[in-house]
Formats: C-alpha cells, sequence, structure tokens
C-alpha cells in the first residue's frame, strides 16, 4: 500500500517544510530545493511525493521535521499518521495504511454519492421525457379523431399532421430509450461502486486489526492503481488469497415454499437465469455437473480453478445457498469428497457410478428448493422436482467475473 500519500500526510510535510525554512542553503539537498523554494500554501503533488520520500529515506530529516513540530507527541485523526510517519514507532506502517484506507474510503463514498445523485437526475429527465412522450402520444390520437371527422378536402391535411405527430412521438421515444440506457450504465456503475465500497471497508476493518500486532508482509500496491478494469481484476485476487477457505455451512433451513420457476423471457441456457437465481430470496440447494460445466469452455480449465469459480454464486447469492459439485471417479470407493473452497461441497461418485446417477438421486433426496446444472437432457428429465438450467447458462454467467 502507498505510504507517501499526501492526503494523510500533510502534516508532516508541513513540518518538514518549517524546517527545511531553518536549515542553510548548503545543508538542503538537491532533491528538496524546489521544495524549499516553492510558496505554495499547499505544496504540489509531485513536490510533496518527493518530500515524502526523502523524509522516508532519511532519519535526520524526519528528526528535524519533528523538532519543527513541537506537539507532535499529542496528534490525533490524520496528524497521528504524520507524527507514526516521523516518529516510527512499532507498527508506524500499520497506522499510515489505516490512514490511507480510511481517505480512501472516504473519497469513494463521496464517488458513490456523486453516482446517486446522477442517477436521480436522469430518472427525473427520463420522467419528463416519459411525459412528453404519453402527450406526444396523446397528441397522434387526437389528430386521428380530428382527421376522421374532417371532409376529404382536407385529407392531405391530415396525412401532413399524422406524419408531424409521428416524427415527434418518435423523436421523444428515442429520447426516452436513450435515458434509459444512460440509466442502465449509471445504475451499473453505481453497482460497481457498492461493491468498492465493501471491499474497501473489509479492507480498513482487517487494517485496524492488523495495526495492534506484527507488521504485516507487503502485498500488491492496490492504491496505486487507476485502471478500474486492471483494479477489479487485482482485488479479486486479493480477497482469493486473503480469504481462508470457509467449512462448508450446513444446508439451509428450507421450509415450504413455492417451486422454483424462471420467469416469463428468462432462458435456462442464459446467464441472466443465474442472475435472476442469485436475487432469489428463499434457500435453494444447488447441485452441478462438475466435469459437465467445465467442458462448456473451448480449453477446459482445471478441477480446482472451476471449483473456485463456482464459489462466487455462494457468495453473491441473496439467500443461504448449499452448493454441491458432483464429479465422477473410477476409483474404488470414490474420490476424496469433502469441502472446497468458498464453502462449496465437492463430491466424487462411487466406481461404478456416474455423476448423472448421483444428481439425479440428490434431487430427490433433498428437501427444499433444488437447482440441477446440467446440459444433459437425461439428467433434467430425471430431476422433475427441482429447478433445471443449462451448463451454458453458468458458463456464460461466470466468463465475465473469469
Amino acid at each position: 500500500m502507498e505510504v507517501h500519500d499526501p492526503r494523510v500526510l500533510q502534516a508532516a510535510i508541513r513540518a518538514a517544510r518549517k524546517a527545511l525554512r531553518d536549515l542553510d542553503e548548503d545543508q538542503i539537498l538537491a532533491s528538496l530545493r524546489p521544495v524549499a523554494a516553492s510558496t505554495a500554501r499547499q505544496l504540489p503533488p509531485p513536490l510533496a511525493r518527493s518530500l515524502l520520500r526523502d523524509l522516508d529515506r532519511f532519519e535526520w530529516l524526519r528528526d528535524k521535521a519533528a523538532e519543527a513540530w513541537p506537539t507532535i507527541t499529542e496528534a490525533v485523526g490524520d496528524d497521528a499518521a504524520s507524527a507514526a510517519f516521523l516518529l516510527r514507532p512499532e507498527g508506524w506502517e500499520q497506522m499510515v495504511e489505516a490512514a490511507v484506507a480510511v481517505r480512501s474510503y472516504q473519497d469513494l463514498v463521496g464517488d458513490v454519492e456523486h453516482l446517486e445523485a446522477r442517477t436521480r437526475d436522469l430518472e427525473h429527465q427520463l420522467g419528463v421525457e416519459r411525459e412528453r412522450a404519453d402527450k406526444a402520444r396523446v397528441g397522434a390520437a387526437e389528430a386521428e379523431r380530428r382527421a376522421r371527422r374532417q371532409s376529404h378536402e382536407i385529407s392531405e391535411r391530415v396525412q401532413e399532421a399524422r406524419q408531424a405527430e409521428r416524427a415527434r412521438r418518435i423523436a421523444a421515444e428515442s429520447r426516452v430509450a436513450a435515458l434509459e440506457r444512460d440509466l442502465e450504465q449509471v445504475v451499473g456503475d453505481l453497482a460497481e461502486a457498492d461493491g468498492r465500497v465493501a471491499f474497501l471497508r473489509d479492507e480498513l476493518l482487517r487494517a485496524r486489526r492488523v495495526s495492534g500486532t506484527s507488521v504485516a508482509a507487503h502485498g500488491p500496491d492496490v492504491w496505486s492503481v487507476r485502471d478500474p478494469a486492471t483494479l477489479a481484476s487485482l482485488l479479486d485476487q486479493i480477497v482469493a488469497s486473503a480469504r481462508a477457505d470457509p467449512a462448508p455451512t450446513p444446508a439451509p433451513a428450507i421450509g415450504p415454499s413455492s417451486p422454483l420457476t424462471l420467469p416469463a423471457g428468462v432462458r435456462p441456457d442464459s446467464g441472466a437465469a443465474i442472475e435472476w437465481l442469485l436475487g432469489q430470496q428463499e434457500p435453494f440447494v444447488m447441485i452441478i455437473d462438475g466435469y459437465n460445466v467445465s467442458h462448456q469452455w473451448y480449453d477446459p480449465p482445471a478441477r480446482e480453478d472451476i471449483n473456485h469459480r463456482l464459489a462466487r454464486v455462494r457468495r453473491l447469492a441473496v439467500a443461504p445457498v448449499r452448493l454441491l459439485v458432483v464429479y465422477d471417479s473410477t476409483l474404488s470407493g470414490g474420490g476424496e469428497s469433502g469441502p472446497g473452497p468458498g464453502g462449496i461441497e465437492v463430491r466424487f461418485t462411487d466406481e461404478g457410478t456416474i455423476a448423472d446417477d448421483e444428481i439425479i438421486r440428490l434431487s430427490g433426496a433433498i428437501d427444499g428448493n433444488v437447482v440441477v446444472v446440467s446440459s444433459d437432457r437425461e439428467v433434467r428429465e430425471g430431476c422433475p422436482r427441482a429447478l433445471c438450467l443449462w451448463s451454458q447458462a453458468l458458463k456464460e454467467w461466470l466468463s465475465p467475473h473469469s
């Protein structure tokens, strides 16, 4: 994590600039002369970072800055991070990293508020344009009624009126469609920002816990990444490597409820089916044909990779989910079944039993809502009580997140 962040080390910068003013010109390092020469009230970011790097490198410079700050031992808030940066007590890096995490979280919350305000503006504009479209439709209908009442002599003028009304209606509907697309994009950005806020909140809590113990090993420099796609990929890697694989949770208590049924327009072989399923409030058990899903890719991923990807289903579902991945096995007594990453359950069939039969057996033995994922028609037909989805649906849903 970046420890030379001027946003949280302003007090250290002010103390260092004060110390530089008290030095003779021949005592000032060449790298610090532009800093000493600056008369700006707030040091520009490049000079601020250069000053912080020299403070980090030279103990004598930190001592001078500490002497120029009489109340350094009483510092609180962001100033406490500056004091730790200069005095270097045990665990100072964690204190600075925690302050950087807090500031980044606050900045991201501000971005979210900006997106929410933009969303409200777009929704208001959308309402206005819809009202205009409705008025245009009403006007078109009225023009048609007037045309019917008029005589044959003014038929040409009626036709012209119809064309004008139609053009206005098309223009209004086109504006509505454009605003709906913009709204959808903003909502997507807001959802991504919410995810980042949640991640930073977890990282902040972790940093606060670590700050009271020994210095942790440095990980990737997350805070220096600015490209959204690269940042999202890096955050996924950090979460995957830092999170201990939890043990599989017991099967969720599932009371009587209506069977899961896809809504009209959602195909069982589309990623939209998975998105709909994850948004349901009722707990369910998902049984997946592991090899069947892996062979949806042209170059099938390794089994461990597939299991890690499937764990996302449990993490992103609204309701509790028990997720079983069934694989064929030719070993006597079956393969080594047990917990998988993210709390999923990995099962291998006994010798002489195929995964298809095991999936059909499980779907009939488990109470409550059951979802079966397989592209094998015989498997789906053998699970009449379950909601059956194609493996292509999981592949389509997993691919953007892989």
